[in-house]
């Protein structure tokens, strides 16, 4: 059955690797047709910094990553 966790900083390839090939796929649809300007050093800075600006969690299913889940809070009071 799979699994839920927070990514850790040793995930940053992973995650970032699933970005990229979320960006592919939306290319393929037609969705999006720029460049992934993230590298693990802009991922693990916005998970792991001072302060948090993002979280991921990744789905794993007998100790293999399967998926993915990247956000971010952003609040404005207009």
């Amino acid at each position: 059955m799979p699994t839920v966790r927070s990514a850790t900083p040793e995930d940053v390839p992973t995650v970032l690797g699933y970005i990229r090939r979320k960006a592919d796929y939306d290319r393929q649809i037609g969705c999006f047709d720029g460049e992934i300007a993230a590298t693990e050093e802009l991922i693990h800075g916005a998970l792991f910094g001072d302060p948090v600006f993002a979280y991921s969690l990744l789905a794993t299913c007998e100790s293999k990553v399967v998926g993915f889940a990247f956000f971010y809070y952003h609040f404005s009071s207009f």
